[in-house]
């Protein structure tokens, strides 16, 4: 493998004149955002703060699709492999992103949690995320398990893009203390435990009853990607007239309207590509456990498939594609 043994931000500095721009999280008033980047005097404030905000992959989908500009995206491995989907779904350019996957010791969902830090503070998907390590994208930076952080190859657009800076690399093995992965394995066990009660319609309505159909949880999907969707058409979302002939009907009609379908329409929708930011799950005003029903809910699907969404750039997408004897016992 090729390692640079540059600093964080040293090694932006030097690639950002050889690119469009580079998106990065950044400490601006009080706050951490993501930034797109072309003054090297604006990397001063760059960061690697482990707090969530948005799911990058959300963003990049917004202005990479068909571009023929380049910029670097400094990113976490739950946002880089859903970046890896959105190019396989054809909703950014692969060309146009150069993917720098950041080690996550996991993150949280407020600044102020992060200062105190803790397992028990994180959120809800990084305490059963079993991918923290920074193995997919174009360069990877790694800092868990080794005693200084350094840059390393994983594709050869990632060595391209380097050597085009001029950043020095040398050849080397890379080698890691092992993740202890013991506290992540108990929590997902008990939130598998919760999603097995919820067995009915009524249990999973139940779970959902504060949801107040706002959509955040859609909105911030890095996965959802519809131009048009359902819920914002009549059908999806009745209103006047149609909303009283339901209810003439049926008797009755709980309001806002189709807030079961909503949600199994999502888990249909992102059940195979989902890869597990929980973004849904922080956005949501209600504190709706999300991560329990997306997630890990969805997970059967994978494992049927034997798909790990944003793990090779090259491995098809089950649901788009055909095999007669795909669902054969393995």
């Amino acid at each position: 493998m090729k390692v640079a043994e540059l600093g964080f931000e040293e090694l932006l500095k030097t690639l950002l004149p050889t690119l469009d721009g580079i998106v990065v999280p950044q400490k601006l008033n009080g706050g951490v955002f993501y930034t797109l980047v072309t003054s090297e005097e604006k990397l001063k404030n760059a960061t690697l703060e482990p707090y969530f905000g948005v799911n990058c992959a959300n963003i990049l989908k917004g202005f990479l699709s068909g571009e023929k500009r380049r910029v670097a995206a400094v990113v976490r491995p739950c946002e880089a492999r859903a970046v890896i989907e959105l190019v396989k779904l054809n909703q950014i350019s692969r060309d146009a992103v150069v993917l720098i996957c950041v080690d996550c010791e996991g993150t949280y969902d407020t600044l102020e949690l992060a200062a105190k830090g803790g397992f028990e503070n994180q959120r809800v998907a990084c305490k059963i995320c079993e991918r923290r390590l920074a193995e997919f994208g174009d360069i990877a930076y790694v800092r868990l398990g080794v005693e200084k952080p350094f840059f390393v190859t994983l594709t050869p657009k990632g060595e391209e893009v380097l050597s085009a800076a001029g950043v020095p690399l040398k050849e080397r093995g890379v080698s890691r203390a092992p993740q202890s992965l013991e506290e992540v394995q108990k929590a997902k066990e008990e939130i598998k435990r919760q999603l097995a009660e919820v067995n009915s319609v009524e249990k999973l309505l139940d779970v959902l009853r504060e949801c107040i159909l706002c959509k955040n949880c859609r909105d911030v999907c890095p996965i959802c990607y519809c131009k048009e969707c359902f819920f914002e058409k009549p059908v999806g979302a009745p209103m006047g007239d149609a909303l009283l002939n339901i209810a003439e009907l049926r008797g009755g009609i709980r309001l806002p309207a189709n807030l079961l379908l909503f949600h199994l329409v999502r888990m249909y929708h992102v059940s195979v590509s989902c890869v597990g930011c929980g973004a849904c799950e922080s956005a949501c005003p209600k504190d709706l456990p999300l991560t329990m029903l997306f997630p890990v809910g969805t997970e059967s699907v994978r494992e049927l498939f034997d798909y790990v969404p944003g793990r090779d750039e090259t491995e098809p997408i089950p649901l788009l594609t055909y095999e007669e004897d795909e669902l054969e016992p393995r």
